[in-house]
C-alpha cells in the first residue's frame, strides 16, 4: 500500500485512513505496521471502508479491537499506563439523508458512551463536516475557516454533548496546514478531517496540522497530531 509507504517515511505511530472500500473485517501485518480494518459486509458493493494502522512498536499496547461497521472501528490500548480508545470514523456524506445522518451520529454516540469515563479517547477521521470558528469556546478553536455545515453542527452537537474538543482549530498555522481537503482542478479547499479528544484527555495535544507532501492519490491530506504524556515530557506519539 502507498499509504503505508508514506506513513512510515512520515514515522507515524497511529493513523486512521477512511474511504477504504475494503469489505469485512480483520487485520494484517504491512512493513512496520499493523492494519485493523472494518468494512461493508462481504456481499455489498466495496464502499466506505475504515482501518487503523498501527506501528508494530506499540503492538503489545493494543489490547482489543472491533469492528463496529464501514464507518466506525474502535481499537483499545494501554499507553504509558493510561487505558486509551481511539475511534477511527468515516463519517456519511454531508449529502445523504436525514435520516442516514441520525443513524450514522447515533452510532457514533453510542460508541462514544460506551468507551466509559474511565477511558482517555481520540477520535479521528473524514468528518464530512465543517465547524467553523469560535473565540473561548471549549469544543471548536479559533484558528480555522469560518464555514459551517449541517454535518458541522452534528458534530459540534456531538462533542458538546460529550466533553470533547475538536482539536484543528487550537493551533495556529497558516492555511496550506489547515485544509484537509483540496481540489486544485476547481480550487476548492475545505476543513473536513478531524482529530477530537475529551477535554481532559491526560496526553496533552502539542500540536495538529495538516501535511501537503504525502501523496496517495487522493484529495485529503494527512492530518497529524503530536500528543505526549506532558509539555515537557519527551514521551510523544504520532497520530
Amino acid at each position: 500500500m502507498e499509504e503505508i509507504r508514506e506513513i512510515n517515511i512520515m514515522k507515524m505511530d497511529v493513523v486512521v485512513l477512511t474511504e477504504t472500500k475494503k469489505k469485512g473485517k480483520g487485520s494484517e501485518t504491512l512493513g512496520n505496521y499493523i492494519h485493523v480494518l472494518s468494512g461493508v459486509k462481504k456481499y455489498e458493493w466495496a464502499k466506505r471502508g475504515v482501518s487503523i494502522v498501527i506501528n508494530k512498536e506499540w503492538k503489545g499496547s493494543i489490547k482489543n479491537w472491533e469492528a463496529i461497521d464501514g464507518r466506525i472501528l474502535k481499537l483499545d490500548m494501554i499507553i504509558w499506563g493510561y487505558k486509551l480508545t481511539i475511534i477511527g470514523i468515516y463519517a456519511s456524506s454531508e449529502d445523504n439523508g436525514v435520516t442516514v445522518k441520525d443513524e450514522f451520529f447515533a452510532n457514533l454516540n453510542e460508541e462514544i458512551v460506551k468507551s466509559g469515563s474511565g477511558r482517555q479517547l481520540i477520535l479521528m477521521g473524514d468528518m464530512n463536516g465543517r465547524t467553523g470558528r469560535k473565540t473561548g469556546d471549549t469544543v471548536v478553536g479559533n484558528f480555522v475557516e469560518d464555514m459551517v455545515n449541517d454535518n458541522g453542527e452534528r458534530l459540534i452537537e456531538l462533542c458538546t454533548q460529550a466533553s470533547l474538543k475538536i482539536w484543528n482549530g487550537y493551533f495556529n498555522h497558516k492555511n496550506i496546514h489547515e485544509y484537509t481537503w483540496e481540489q486544485h482542478t476547481k480550487s476548492l479547499k475545505t476543513i473536513i478531517d478531524y482529530i477530537m479528544t475529551k477535554q481532559d484527555l491526560k496526553l496533552k495535544m502539542q500540536d495538529v496540522r495538516a501535511y501537503r507532501g504525502p501523496n496517495c492519490g487522493t484529495y485529503h491530506k494527512l492530518l497529524v497530531a503530536l500528543a505526549a504524556v506532558t509539555r515537557n515530557d519527551r514521551r510523544e506519539v504520532t497520530l
